[in-house]
């Protein structure tokens, strides 16, 4: 099957530093080229690919600058359609659009002939996104196959339930063999994931210190929405939390692989959760919060691979037992449910009905 995969234009694929979307596409990618498909890359400058894989280079990347606008009039849509006639030129058999504005989706619905379908990788704000706000947009197209993709399914009915309209899911996956298993772990719980407010490292400061149990604080604190709750975690860390920041993937390892448990209280409902299978495929337990429409759950068997909490009285009784999870079990759960090759196969299912023109 001929694939084209659209990144975003803020991190290059993969990114250096923690990025959950672009470090998907790379995945993707690599394991649709692994299962013989051809497959091309839309990501920004910088974006390196194993051989076989074609790299279409967009833009520099610029984290939170909105360059994706010029990315379908200038790119895509002269790869996609012959300007002179407006037919598809039928290069690729599927787009699979993960930007975050989706504008290759939407303009290509303009286009039938182009088969696309998108993944959201975001909680739903259709009504944020800038076709909308403009006017351009003001809800799906008449297509009643709109071929929207979840990256749960708790989060899949959530966007279903937003837009009236049927949505797939495909949970995301990791080449495990690149995470390393460690049963030995260290006393240091560990926070990790992006320093907003609604992913909660402040309630795992508060944790620590009410515990009084060492604990690393990591995560990127530059596209953030709110700096000064970047600062409030920082001056948080002062007894039992130490700040260090966006890390790199070597020291992200390290610190997954030797967490006594990484603590995971996001206070929203998380569309899909990678930290957590990141820290499993390493052998490390979570303790997470069960937060209302949450696709946790369907991460975290708890007893197993962790504990699910209703409370943060509830987390704190479960970081006392953190011991009783094998670290066995945590691997095990990711390579059964959690693989890349798992993902590339459930993706290719569904560009199977795209192209063939059914769709969802």
């Amino acid at each position: 099957m001929r694939i084209l995969l659209v990144s975003t234009t803020f991190y290059e694929s993969p990114p250096k530093m923690y990025a959950g979307t672009e470090y998907q596409v790379w995945v993707l990618a690599e394991e649709l080229n692994k299962l013989g498909h051809k497959v091309s890359v839309v990501a920004p400058v910088g974006s390196r690919f194993s051989k076989g894989i074609e790299h279409i280079p967009t833009v520099v990347p610029q984290l939170g600058n909105m360059q994706e606008d010029a990315v379908w009039p200038n790119i895509l849509l002269p790869r996609l359609v012959d300007l002179k006639t407006g037919e598809a030129k039928g290069e690729f058999d599927v787009v699979h659009e993960r930007s975050f504005t989706m504008w290759s989706y939407m303009a290509a619905k303009d286009h039938p002939d182009v088969k696309v379908c998108a993944t959201v990788d975001w909680q739903m704000h259709w009504h944020l996104l800038p076709q909308v706000q403009s006017g351009e947009v003001s809800a799906l197209p008449p297509d009643p196959h709109a071929n929207l993709i979840g990256i749960s399914n708790a989060h899949s009915l959530a966007v279903s339930a937003a837009l009236g309209v049927p949505v797939e899911y495909v949970y995301n996956g990791l080449p495990v063999e690149t995470f390393p298993f460690q049963k030995e772990k260290g006393d240091r719980f560990l926070y990790l994931g992006r320093i907003a407010r609604f992913k909660g490292p402040h309630l795992a400061i508060h944790l620590a210190d009410k515990l009084g149990v060492p604990l690393d604080v990591c995560g990127e604190d530059r596209f953030v929405g709110d700096p000064s709750y970047v600062h409030q975690v920082m001056n948080a860390c002062r007894r039992m939390a130490v700040y260090r920041g966006e890390v790199r993937l070597e020291r992200k390892l390290e610190l997954l692989k030797n967490a006594k448990a990484v603590l995971f209280p996001a206070i929203w409902p998380e569309p899909f959760g990678l930290v957590p299978i990141e820290a499993n495929a390493c052998g490390t337990p979570v303790v997470a919060l069960d937060y209302p429409g949450s696709a946790i759950s369907e991460i975290i068997e708890d007893g197993v691979n962790g504990f699910l909490c209703k409370t943060l009285d509830e987390m704190a009784a479960a970081m006392k037992n953190v011991g009783d999870i094998k670290p066995e079990e945590c691997r095990r759960v990711v390579e059964e449910k959690f693989t890349a090759r798992l993902m590339a196969e459930r993706y290719v299912k569904l560009y199977g009905r795209v192209a063939a023109g059914d769709g969802w």
